[in-house]
């Protein structure tokens, strides 16, 4: 196991197969470990100008979103350890929460943002599927509905 600086690790994916973990942390990086070996496959993916804030894995795994301290959100082919397309920045503030859906062409980034909005992306094309939609709670903070 690779040692080094103790840094907070801020979000963990299992990555499909479960054979291998993503990792992010306060160093603007994600690793990817072999769970069994316990060992990190490859140079960190490294894109981000402040800490890695979440992540999250398409379905068969080829792809991973981030997003970051510095506002934007990054997509990475883990095959060849590179960005795809280029940041996605059309938000005031932070991303949140993020969450994808769906595969190949019709694959999903949904992004939560402390501006009260949630947008819908098209992970391949990084564009704005529609315009934004303002989150409001209902009673309980977990429930959200779109106006």
């Amino acid at each position: 196991m690779k040692k080094g600086p103790h840094r907070a690790v801020y979000a963990v994916v299992m990555l499909a197969g479960g054979k291998r973990i993503a990792s992010a942390d306060e160093g603007e990086s994600i690793s990817i470990w072999r769970q069994e070996e316990r060992r990190m496959l490859g140079e960190p993916l490294q894109g981000h100008s402040n800490s890695v804030r979440s992540i999250d894995a398409s379905p068969d795994s080829r792809y991973l979103a981030s997003d970051s301290w510095d506002d934007t959100v990054e997509q990475w082919d883990l095959g060849s350890g590179t960005e795809v397309g280029k940041p996605i920045k059309a938000h005031d503030g932070a991303v949140k929460s993020m969450w994808r859906t769906g595969q190949g062409v019709d694959e999903v980034l949904i992004l939560g943002t402390d501006d009260g909005m949630i947008r819908r992306w098209n992970a391949g094309k990084g564009e704005v599927i529609k315009e934004p939609r303002h989150a409001q709670c209902i009673a309980n903070p977990s429930t959200v509905w779109l106006s």
